[in-house]
């Protein structure tokens, strides 16, 4: 018969180890989270006082020229920082004060948990609505109020998705240059609809309105 082993009993000693070591953890977040918003700060204020100058011969800026845009002032300046996390860093600043209230909430919030709380407090929520039958051998006002019905639930997931890129656009943090040439791009191939996306989303109140 084996003989039963009686366990070591726990210390007070390793108890107040673990105390000291889940205290330092949550003191280690909350100081990466605070230089997180600092360095995001700093990106924030860099990018609204950058201005670039361009000293270098011809248009592309040749030997000796400085950066030609935020970018590159970048890339030069901070290459082991991603342009990535340049950005996520920046939305850290720009959400701070939320940011500060749910750190109270969560004793070790990474600064990937702060941002994916932060996109889901200001989420909406997705209109879950179906699109209605049409049959098109039914009578003119069955088919009408069904066509109706389709074009209001279109409008309202049109609309959703307006709110949801505008708010990645301000994530991003870019600037209004920057919002046109991304808007331009994505609609390279779409042209007969460029103009309508233009209006909706350019923050230059006549970008893409032509002429008389």
């Amino acid at each position: 018969m084996k003989s039963i082993q009686k366990a070591e009993p726990i210390s007070r000693e390793e108890i107040e180890r673990i105390n000291e070591l889940h205290i330092n953890m949550r003191r280690t977040y909350r100081r990466l989270l605070k230089d997180g918003i600092e360095i995001g700060q700093f990106f924030l204020e860099s990018r609204s006082r950058y201005s670039p100058v361009a000293t270098g011969k011809g248009k592309g800026g040749g030997k000796g020229a400085n950066p030609s845009s935020w970018s590159q002032w970048l890339t030069k300046n901070f290459p082991k920082i991603q342009f990535s996390n340049v950005y996520r860093y920046m939305q850290l600043a720009s959400n701070r004060e939320l940011i500060e209230t749910l750190s109270r909430n969560h004793e070790t919030l990474s600064m990937d948990e702060a941002l994916s709380l932060v996109r889901k407090s200001k989420r909406q929520e997705k209109p879950r609505v179906r699109a209605v039958a049409v049959n098109e051998e039914s009578e003119v006002l069955v088919l009408l109020e069904a066509k109706l019905k389709n074009y209001i639930i279109n409008l309202w997931q049109v609309r959703y998705l307006e709110a949801e890129i505008e708010g990645l656009i301000k994530t991003a943090a870019l600037k209004p240059e920057e919002v046109e040439r991304v808007l331009r791009w994505a609609t390279r191939e779409h042209q007969e609809v460029a103009e309508e996306v233009m209006r909706t989303f350019s923050p230059f109140p006549r970008l893409g309105t032509r002429s008389a």
